[in-house]
């Protein structure tokens, strides 16, 4: 946790709504991005039957989320996806 940088944001808080929280009973939480360590995420289905992957995204995940959900919907329905996914296999980092 970087401390100055939750020391900041307290502060915007308190300046833009004072006495909104109890700074003193506040929990800090650090969420994850979870991403691979060559980038891009993982799009389709895993080695275990039933089993489909859409992971992976980091920060991008917000970004990314419609199209790779439109995607991986389009494969399990049997459509051809807009988007090539043949980069985004879980094959590449499996092996």
């Amino acid at each position: 946790m970087n401390q100055a940088a939750i020391a900041t944001l307290y502060k915007v808080l308190n300046d833009w709504f004072p006495a909104a929280a109890t700074l003193s009973q506040v929990q800090v939480w650090k969420g994850s991005r979870p991403m691979l360590a060559d980038g891009p995420p993982v799009i389709g289905a895993s080695p275990a039957a039933g089993i489909w992957f859409n992971l992976g995204h980091g920060g991008s995940g917000w970004a990314m989320a419609n199209g790779s959900a439109r995607a991986l919907a389009d494969t399990l329905g049997g459509r051809k996806p807009e988007l090539d996914l043949s980069c985004l296999t879980p094959q590449r980092v499996l092996g």
